[in-house]
This record gives C-alpha cells, sequence and structure tokens, in this order.
C-alpha cells in the first residue's frame, strides 16, 4: 500500500493562528483580542462591513461540493467562504471578514473546506494567518497563496484543458461508466510520490502527472464537477501503520453516495506498470470502513454511502455473492477481457467467507490438486481461438477489498 502524505488545513491553521498578519494596521485589535478579558467592538460598527461584504459577494455562485458542505452553514459563513475563493481568484492575499463573526475555529475549517473543494485554484494551499478584533472574532484572512496571479491564471487554463480532454473522451458514456473513464484516467496518467512540485494538487495530479491523495481527490473531483457528477472530497486515515492521514471522494449516483479512492487504485506492486485495480470504485461505507477511517469537522458532515447497484463489480457483472457462481462468473470475465486484449481479470466478492471458499475452490485445488481455474481457463482458451495461455496464470488477493485479479499468460 502507498504511504499517504497529506496535510489539512485545519492542522496548520491551528499552527499559525496566533500570528497577526505583519501587514495589516490593526495589530493593536489582535493584541487586545488575544488578551483582554471579554472587551468586543461595538455592533453598530461590524454592521456596515458584513453588509458590504455580503454585498460584494451575492453574484458568486459555490461549486457542488462547497454548496453541499455549507448547506447547514450560516449565511455569515457562506458569505466568508465566497469572500475568500473570490480573493484567491483575483490572487488577493488578504480578505476582510470583518462583522462576520468567524473564530479561529470555524475560520481554520473554512479554510479545509475551500482548499479540499476548489481543485481549479492550484495557488491556495493550507497554511494561513489571521487577524482578530476587540470581540475576539476574525476581522482578515490571509493566505500563503504559493503562485502570484498570472502564474495562477496560467495553471488553471492548462488544469481545465488537461481535465476537459477526460471528460470529453467520456461524454457519452452513462454516469457510472464515466467514473470508471475518470478513475482509470488518472490511475494511468498519475504517478504516487510527495516529490513532485505540485503534489497536493488538482494540477499535479493532471498536468505534471505526479501528486499524492490529495492531488487525486482534487483531480476526480474537478472531472466530476466538469461532467456535472454530484462528488465531494473526503478526509480521514488508512488503518495501517498506526494510521496514515488520507483523502478520497464520495459520489451520488441516482440519489445515492458511494465512496471512491483513485489513489489506493492505483497499486504500488510488481504485478505490472499497466495494472488498474478498481477495488474501491463506488463502494459502501462499510467496505471502505474495513482498511479506512473517516475524520469529518463541524463543516464538513460525511453522508452515510449504502449504495449497492453502481458498485463497479456488482455493475459489471464480476461480483460473486454465492460460491456456486464463481465458475460462471469467472469464465464470462476471462472471456471479456480476453476479447478485449487485456491480461487483468478481476472479482469482488461479498463478504470474508465467501473470498475464502472462492479463492479455496478455484485456486487451492482439492486433495488431489486439482484446482478449477485450469478448466476455467480452458475452456475460455478454446472460446478464443487460443488467444491465450490455459496452462498458466498467476492471482492476486486483496484481503482489505475482498478482490481476485488473475493474470492470463499470451
Amino acid at each position: 500500500m502507498k504511504k499517504l502524505a497529506f496535510i489539512t488545513a485545519a492542522v496548520m491553521g491551528l499552527s499559525l493562528c496566533g500570528c497577526a498578519d505583519s501587514s495589516d494596521s490593526s495589530g493593536a485589535d489582535v493584541l487586545h483580542g488575544l488578551f483582554s478579558q471579554g472587551s468586543s467592538e461595538s455592533s453598530s460598527a461590524e454592521a456596515p462591513a458584513k453588509v458590504d461584504i455580503a454585498e460584494r459577494v451575492k453574484d458568486i455562485s459555490l461549486n457542488f461540493a462547497t454548496d453541499y458542505y455549507l448547506r447547514s452553514a450560516d449565511e455569515n459563513t457562506r458569505t466568508a467562504c465566497k469572500a475568500i475563493i473570490n480573493s484567491a481568484q483575483a490572487g488577493e492575499r488578504s480578505t476582510d471578514l470583518d462583522g462576520l463573526g468567524l473564530t479561529e475555529a470555524s475560520l481554520s475549517d473554512l479554510v479545509t473546506l475551500i482548499v479540499s473543494c476548489t481543485p481549479e485554484l492550484a495557488s491556495v494551499n493550507n497554511e494561513f494567518s489571521y487577524t482578530v478584533g476587540l470581540d475576539g472574532k476574525i476581522k482578515t484572512c490571509t493566505l500563503d497563496l504559493t503562485y502570484g496571479k498570472t502564474q495562477q491564471e496560467q495553471m488553471t487554463s492548462e488544469l481545465i484543458t488537461a481535465a476537459d480532454i477526460i471528460v470529453g473522451a467520456a461524454a457519452e458514456l452513462d454516469d457510472l461508466s464515466k467514473l470508471c473513464s475518470f478513475h482509470d484516467a488518472l490511475v494511468r496518467k498519475c504517478v504516487y510520490t510527495d516529490k513532485a512540485e505540485s503534489p497536493y494538487t488538482a494540477y499535479g495530479c493532471l498536468v505534471e502527472g505526479e501528486a499524492v491523495c490529495e492531488g487525486y481527490s482534487k483531480a476526480f473531483l474537478l472531472l466530476c464537477q466538469r461532467a456535472g457528477i454530484d462528488c465531494i472530497p473526503v478526509f480521514g486515515i488508512t488503518n495501517e501503520d498506526g494510521g496514515t492521514p488520507h483523502m478520497w471522494n464520495k459520489v451520488r449516483l441516482d440519489g445515492e453516495w458511494y465512496n471512491v479512492d483513485v489513489t489506493w487504485d492505483d497499486p504500488v506492486s510488481n504485478i505490472g506498470a499497466d495494472f488498474v485495480r478498481h477495488d474501491y470504485l463506488c463502494v459502501t461505507d462499510s467496505k471502505i470502513l474495513i482498511d479506512h477511517t473517516f475524520e469529518d469537522n463541524d463543516l464538513m458532515k460525511y453522508p452515510a454511502a449504502e449504495g449497492e447497484k453502481y458498485n463497479f463489480f456488482r455493475y459489471s457483472g464480476l461480483y460473486i455473492d454465492d460460491v456456486s457462481k464463481a465458475d460462471d462468473i469467472l469464465l464470462a470475465a476471462i472471456g471479456q477481457k480476453v476479447f478485449l486484449g487485456e491480461k487483468y481479470v478481476q472479482v469482488m466478492c461479498s463478504d470474508k467467507d465467501i473470498y475464502d471458499s472462492v479463492y479455496s475452490r478455484e485456486f487451492e485445488g482439492d486433495a488431489d490438486g486439482n484446482t478449477r481455474i485450469f478448466d476455467i481457463l480452458a475452456s475460455a482458451a478454446y472460446a478464443a481461438g487460443g488467444a491465450f495461455r490455459s496452462d498458466t496464470y498467476s492471482v492476486s488477493k486483496n484481503d482489505s477489498a475482498l478482490t481476485l485479479t488473475v493474470i492470463l499468460s499470451y
């Protein structure tokens, strides 16, 4: 499994939250806000600022992911979100939030949301500082933009062009097939590494071809946004080696939510560089919680993902929930892959008992060492006119995802 690197805005925000922006003229307000007891500015002074900010951003629309997470937020938080995004798009670091009543914690959560939900803003990273007023509420937020406005505009243009090529190629497909196309394109295009120029961005994944989980997740989000498919980013940890920060996505198809983890489907293995697996393409919470853990915050609350209809394996006829059906499903799957000239055949099992039984029945053999897989391979090879070798194969297991991968030999 990959070792995944990810820094949330919440963590960075807390590490910087005591810092006043040195370029701001309200340093006295910062000191009063941090050290006075109960002091506040008058409400009459705050009201005009609030109205002015809201008026400036009233025509700004939020994308689906941002709007989804702010569906229960108050209007001031939505206004603050629009204001920060508007500043970032204009290449401006500092945003006036005076009078909106944000606290240190709520600002940190809001920056986390913005960084994860606006993949087209490659210059917005997880670092920020802020100033507070006499009442202890946020007056300004200053982002540490990675790039200037001109470079950001150029990168955004390149990013959207790269995304639209992938989206355009899948334009005639149904939504699940589009998701599969996006998923496979990212796996084939991107190499997992934290040594890249922009590893935490959609730009790093889609344009530079190098990223970590955050970049994969943002790139997948952008593709879904461009295709009009409901998608949101998800934060959590992986349940191995004491837990590693991780980021993936949830998508909504026909009103039901599913998990998609493109990063973990981009395998680091000796199977082959061209191998694309689909272990985490449209799976339920119960499935992904086998090796993932969700971590939300006050703004980002994740919907339950209980949909099963559009799980990749179910929808593709590659799902084994009855051991007696394993032969037929494997035979059909192998025949399909041979027809397409592909060598990797994947199936998923419904639970651990089915998984263990299928593996034992098909690949371990009986007391005499006879394995059913050779009969299946022989039947498939005969039907395909001997297009591949039926006397040899390899098999790979994923005990967490409950998938089996048969590698054919041509």
